[in-house]
């Protein structure tokens, strides 16, 4: 078993509508029961029968992995336990929404795509959506009125540096892994997962963005918008012996209801030597005997 000082976050990334190699998913996952804490997964596939194709797909719906499936008028409506992605050019989108929320008890996230991004007539789909009072609809990435009006410009929030890096290896379908959406590191099929998230281009990878507190990329990266994986205040992030610095804490990972940052001494300073994410009372209670939270983030 492999102690990390904090939990993974992976994106498992279909990208066409061929059937997933059943082979690396059964080694991702044997990979994975050998980590803790136990790592999340988020699978995103291109179609429901995609998924269904999986002759396991029922053990994907669990309460460590998210299945996320994008919209398309076959979808079935007694479909449950998932995520639908609903693109934001998606024709009478919040006609769409607003059926959808009606047909089953599923999160529905709508994904803004800039490509065609017509501002107007989004805020007005979703003004639709909030005046039906949809429940489980979410926005990805969650913006302001006024971020959406400047969406498709580029405007980065004002954040200090991105722990995707660190926290959020992306797997695609053929194996690929990369330690951010546009830098890839390695593949599931010649190495295992922590090999290459430990291999020298994720290091040198690591040791730039603190220099630089983002890449050239983030400006492409719709992660820029969203809490998660944000650094905003000192932490220190320490993996396999290397420890990264940053002048923040590192906010929390959204699909963790809250995260505890253990502390450490160094010269009489308090530091962030551990994130661990919270998801029961009994979770808090067994850290609170550790005597050394220095913060829980809700």
């Amino acid at each position: 078993m492999t102690e990390l000082p904090f939990r993974l976050e992976i994106d498992f990334i279909c990208d066409d509508s061929n059937p997933v190699d059943e082979d690396l998913l059964i080694n991702l996952r044997a990979q994975l029961s050998e980590i803790s804490p136990q790592p999340l997964v988020n699978y995103y596939f291109k179609t429901y029968e995609q998924f269904k194709r999986i002759s396991f797909y029922d053990e994907l719906i669990n309460p460590q992995s998210k299945v996320n499936i994008y919209y398309h008028k076959d979808l079935p409506a007694d479909i449950k336990g998932v995520n639908i992605i609903i693109p934001s050019d998606t024709e009478n989108l919040s006609d769409v929404v607003i059926k959808l929320t009606k047909s089953g008890d599923n999160n529905r996230i709508i994904n803004l795509c800039e490509d065609n991004f017509n501002a107007d007539l989004f805020l007005d789909n979703l003004n639709k959506i909030k005046s039906e009072r949809c429940e489980n609809v979410f926005m990805q990435p969650y913006l302001t009125q006024n971020e959406i009006k400047n969406f498709t410009k580029k405007i980065l929030r004002e954040f200090l540096s991105c722990a995707s890096a660190w926290l959020n290896p992306i797997i695609h379908s053929n194996g690929d892994i990369y330690c951010c959406k546009f830098n890839r590191c390695g593949n599931l099929k010649q190495n295992s997962l922590l090999t290459v998230w430990n291999n020298e281009i994720c290091n040198d990878f690591r040791q730039k963005i603190i220099q630089d507190k983002h890449c050239k990329n983030c400006i492409r990266c719709n992660k820029k918008f969203n809490d998660n994986f944000l650094i905003v205040d000192d932490a220190r992030l320490e993996y396999k012996g290397n420890i990264y610095e940053f002048e923040s804490v590192i906010n929390y990972v959204k699909s963790c209801p809250k995260l505890a940052a253990l502390s450490a001494v160094n010269n009489d300073d308090n530091f962030i030597t551990h994130l661990i994410e919270i998801y029961n009372d009994e979770d808090l209670a067994r850290l609170n005997k550790t005597e050394n939270i220095l913060l829980v983030i809700e």
